[in-house]
């Protein structure tokens, strides 16, 4: 009835699958640069890497994020989307109607993509020495 649309839908979808691949592509290569880090700072110490790159070694086990993540399940299960909405919106570094817009469909949100997006996000601040955003002043 509509063909635009429905070329319209299509593009979307293949652009969401894209974004898709290539967030994972992302995750693997920062897994990979990060186990690389690691075993350098291991075996030459942290003066071999200086400063920048040693921030890498140093970010929380993943044990730490799966906490974070659960926490923030737990919010949205008991219905608190205020509670869940600041905690999305401090630990993702996005702004509060993005955060509002991830209450409402988080449990769609497979685990692992949810455990990739928080592993960058800390990678990014690592790099840059920043830590969770709070006050009136973060997005």
């Amino acid at each position: 009835m509509f063909p635009a649309i429905n070329q319209f839908g299509a593009m979307v979808a293949e652009y969401s699958q894209r974004t898709q691949r290539l967030e994972r592509a992302l995750e693997v290569a920062l897994d990979v640069l990060q186990t690389v880090v690691t075993k350098l700072d291991q075996r030459f110490g942290a003066e071999f890497l200086g400063p920048e790159v040693h921030k890498l070694v140093q970010l929380p086990p993943e044990g730490e994020l799966l906490a974070v993540l659960e926490q923030i399940d737990a919010a949205v299960k008991a219905g608190q989307s205020a509670a869940a909405a600041r905690q999305i919106r401090a630990e993702f570094d996005i702004n509060w109607s993005e955060a509002h817009a991830y209450v409402g469909n988080w449990r769609e949100i497979p685990r692992e993509r949810r455990l990739g997006w928080l592993k960058m996000v800390r990678i990014v601040r690592a790099i840059h020495g920043e830590t969770t955003q709070t006050g009136a002043d973060a997005p």
